[in-house]
């Protein structure tokens, strides 16, 4: 067995898999876009989510916190990771 110190830019991320369901009145999760914020670099990314079941499976850095967004039109959903007041719906007309 070989061991070595990796550079600190040579290191992986630490990372965190969240999942989820996306139900949404009338069921129909078409047209949803689901964007992942981090907020110490806010560098943003999508996920993909089955159109079927609605669930879906996105990775996170775990170190910074980041903002899930949920969005389908008339509907926001979301959510601060590393904070207490989790979850937050609106309806939005202008989505």
């Amino acid at each position: 067995m070989f061991q070595f110190a990796l550079y600190s830019k040579a290191r992986p991320e630490n990372v965190a898999l969240r999942k989820g369901k996306i139900s949404v009145p009338g069921g129909d999760t078409r047209g949803v876009s689901i964007t992942i914020t981090d907020t110490k670099t806010e560098k943003k990314s999508f996920a993909m989510y089955d159109t079927t079941t609605g669930e879906y499976a996105l990775i996170a850095n775990a170190t910074n916190p980041s903002v899930i967004s949920i969005n389908k039109k008339g509907i926001l959903l979301y959510f601060r990771t590393n904070h207490p007041q989790r979850y937050i719906c609106r309806k939005a007309s202008n989505y």
